[in-house]
């Protein structure tokens, strides 16, 4: 689970709970179940194992044989066993490179599981939101279809008293079709984004609510500052951070080789019985150990500057994001006054057309234009509230069990 980094965005004024409830359960069931995220899991307790595995390193190499020997002349046979240890004292760094290694590979594998839980939640918010929006503008889709259905049926009543053309009853079953059409591909772009959660929480049998989004819209922050943050927690940077760690354990365990090894050797057989003395080992092939250690000081070189790039990157996702989120949230106000003032005019354009000011196409344009700004308004809420749960996941800031609701 990603730890909350609240004591470092206590600036951001975040509410203790900023997560819509359905969102919050969904993130959590996702978090706990994708197979992405376990494996990660799995492949960091691996990583721990192997810095135990690391450090053992430093501790004497054991061995033993037994020998059977047969009749030989005169002598019967015998078991004759031999038993050796070595113990190294300088190795020119080669056991603390990796060790080194070890650690930088346990750190590159929590950041790892971090950053699959990142992908997650990120991949599960975006198809929520979508969901949640779809079923808002199937919302509004049903309530026109409602008013354009009985708007159809007075028109059908005027047409058959002679009072309006048959032509204006076409133009409001038209109008009605075309908007019946536009609701049933909403309906099946829900369905392809509840399918999608479905699978991120793995529960075919998953159904989000069609309440409203809870929630507002409270992130008012620098964009420096949530870049800055972001960078603090990116998971992505920590994992190059620990990979470039690990490609310099490399770079000196490589160039350890050139030099030998000193250590202190006991054993026992049956000749020479007890011995203990001071080994010095090296081993070379041609030099192929110095061009071994100048790739290894390349890879590192190459390593760091990965992290250089992520961190473009990562500005230019938070900066996007931030652009997304003010822009949209700019716009939200003028999408609901205009949806308030064309559902004025809607209505004052029905009363002119009774009173034979208005034309019946006048009535239908006004009609369509009401039901685009209310959706235009639906959609620049969602695509504002995506915004502003996306930048909070990548400051860090994740649902725990605590704040379930139960």
């Amino acid at each position: 689970m990603i730890v909350p980094q609240r004591p470092q965005i206590d600036v951001l004024n975040v509410p203790q709970d900023p997560f819509d409830p359905d969102l919050r359960d969904a993130l959590l069931l996702a978090l706990d179940r994708s197979p992405a995220i376990n494996a990660a899991k799995t492949e960091a307790q691996a990583a721990g194992v192997d810095v135990r595995a690391a450090n053992w390193q430093r501790a004497p190499t054991i061995s033993v044989q037994g020998n059977y020997f047969a009749v030989q002349g005169g002598e019967p046979s015998h078991t004759a066993p031999t038993v050796s240890v070595d113990l190294v004292l300088w190795n020119a760094g080669r056991t603390e490179a990796g060790v080194e290694r070890a650690s930088a590979g346990r750190k590159a594998a929590e950041a790892r599981l971090i950053e699959a839980q990142l992908d997650v939640a990120l991949q599960l918010v975006a198809q929520f939101h979508e969901y949640k929006r779809l079923t808002e503008r199937i919302r509004i889709m049903d309530r026109d279809l409602n008013d354009m259905l009985s708007m159809q049926q007075s028109m059908q009543r005027r047409s058959e008293q002679g009072i309006s053309p048959n032509s204006d009853l076409e133009l409001a079953k038209t109008r009605t079709l075309q908007v019946r059409m536009m609701r049933d591909a909403v309906v099946a772009q829900r369905q392809a984004a509840l399918r999608r959660l479905r699978e991120l929480v793995i529960d075919p049998d998953f159904q989000a609510s069609e309440k409203p989004l809870a929630g507002g819209f409270w992130l008012k922050a620098n964009l420096d500052d949530l870049i800055d943050l972001s960078d603090a927690f990116d998971p992505h940077r920590r994992r190059l951070d620990a990979e470039a760690a690990m490609a310099l354990a490399d770079s000196k365990a490589a160039s350890a080789t050139r030099f030998p090894s000193v250590g202190v050797e006991y054993s026992y057989d049956d000749i020479y019985r007890h011995r203990v003395g001071l080994v010095v080992r090296a081993q070379a092939t041609g030099l192929s150990e110095f061009v071994a250690a100048r790739a290894s000081s390349l890879r590192a070189t190459a390593a760091n500057q990965k992290v250089d790039t992520a961190l473009h990157d990562l500005r230019a996702q938070v900066a996007s994001d931030y652009i997304d989120y003010t822009s949209a949230l700019s716009r939200l106000d003028v999408a609901e006054a205009s949806s308030r003032s064309t559902d004025e005019v809607r209505d004052s354009y029905m009363r002119q057309f009774t009173a034979g000011k208005r034309t019946w196409l006048d009535v239908m344009n006004a009609v369509r234009e009401a039901m685009s700004a209310r959706l235009d308004s639906v959609d620049l809420k969602y695509q504002a509230a995506l915004m502003q749960t996306r930048l909070l996941i990548r400051l860090g800031i994740m649902p725990t069990e605590n704040t379930r609701q139960n």
